[in-house]
């Protein structure tokens, strides 16, 4: 038998009327001895993903027998929630004394114990799968030789504790990236540790770089994706079997300001009609499919444009050197030509 989790699943709701241990389940569906192993680290990643719970006395079953939904929190400035369930399901209200140390984003089971009103469930969280915040962005406030940091995402309603010789020089006021070392439990509040002090916070560029830091925004460049793309640049080689366009009037249109020119068009009249050119920077002659500057480029997905800058997505020696189509400057290029008859 080929064991997969989606074969695993099946047979459990087919067969399984009760939540069971992995060698009952193994006995009922027939599992060879072979393969019990597998069978038992599946059941496992089942658990911690959720298709599965584990309950007392070592048992799996499967979550909606049990009233029990898995999903996402969502929390509420006012200590409250809604676990926004994987699957198709109706959200489910958390009251705040119902929360068990979760914290927003988390990826919880809830048991639902009521409606609040039809097709409005609530319930209780009885267990975390897996803590999604590892860092946060707030207001530094000084308590005694020790501090907190105020989230300023209010969906978080845990403040974190920062321990004197964590707080990295930030005072009072200030806006700061912490990271979370320990998360919260009946008995404390979630601990961390300043990574970074940002700044003032009416500084309109540290309102910025919050918002990066609280996304988790890559910015600079890692030396090894530096070297890749001195590399990559090194490969502008106009002597391959490539048309020449540089006698075409070609324009860009972007702002004053821009300097990643990523595509161009040229337009000429002839006896027939116009012929239109459409012309992109040839990325591809640069980056090669999973290399270093490929999975670098797929982490970040786009260039962030801003007010007062850009974040792109490659190094600037690529971005805008050799893939922007510069004024005066040969560049490689992929080119679409269509004539159009009058």
């Amino acid at each position: 038998m080929k064991l997969t989790q989606k074969k695993i699943l099946s047979l459990i709701k087919k067969k399984v009327a009760r939540p069971m241990k992995v060698a009952e389940l193994s006995r009922l569906l027939g599992v060879p001895e072979t393969q019990k192993r597998e069978f038992r680290n599946h059941i496992k990643e089942m658990a911690g993903e959720g298709t599965l719970i584990k309950i007392r006395g070592g048992r799996y079953g499967l979550p909606d027998e049990m009233h029990l939904v898995t999903g996402k929190l969502h929390g509420h400035p006012n200590g409250f929630g809604f676990v926004i369930p994987d699957k198709q399901h109706d959200d489910v209200y958390v009251n705040a004394r119902h929360m068990n140390d979760a914290m927003h984003q988390d990826h919880v089971v809830v048991r639902i114990e009521s409606e609040r009103e039809p097709g409005k469930p609530a319930g209780r969280i009885i267990r975390i799968l897996q803590r999604n915040t590892t860092h946060l962005v707030g207001t530094y406030e000084t308590f005694g030789k020790d501090g907190w940091v105020i989230p300023t995402e209010t969906k978080y309603f845990h403040d974190v504790f920062v321990p004197g010789k964590y707080r990295k020089g930030a005072k009072h006021g200030q806006i700061v990236h912490v990271e979370i070392e320990t998360f919260p439990t009946r008995h404390q509040p979630p601990i961390g540790k300043v990574a970074e002090v940002l700044g003032s916070s009416n500084d309109p560029n540290v309102e910025i770089q919050s918002i990066f830091r609280k996304h988790g925004v890559r910015q600079g460049f890692p030396p090894e994706i530096l070297d890749a793309a001195r590399d990559a640049e090194a490969k502008d080689d106009f002597s391959g079997k490539r048309k020449d366009f540089t006698q075409l009037q070609t324009f860009t249109i972007d702002g004053e300001r821009a300097k990643d020119f990523d595509d161009a068009v040229s337009l000429e009249r002839f006896e027939e009609g116009y012929r239109l050119g459409v012309h992109i920077a040839d990325v591809s002659h640069f980056v090669q499919e999973n290399s270093l500057l490929d999975q670098e480029a797929l982490e970040r997905g786009t260039s962030i444009y801003y007010a007062d800058g850009v974040i792109p997505m490659l190094p600037v020696s690529l971005s805008n050197e050799a893939c922007s189509l510069k004024p005066d400057e040969p560049r490689l290029t992929l080119s679409a030509i269509m004539d159009f008859d009058l």
